[in-house]
């Protein structure tokens, strides 16, 4: 999630006309895994 808001992917889709951003960030250590969403209006 950090690297979405640093890197500002958001943006270029919000200058594309999206409306609703569904931003997903996914990190994986051995047989764990993390998943976290946040939505964008």
């Amino acid at each position: 999630m950090k690297q979405i808001e640093k890197m500002g992917y958001t943006q270029v889709l919000r200058q594309n006309g999206m409306e609703i951003i569904h931003k997903y960030g996914i990190a994986c250590y051995r047989k764990n895994c993390k998943v976290e969403h946040k939505q964008e209006m």
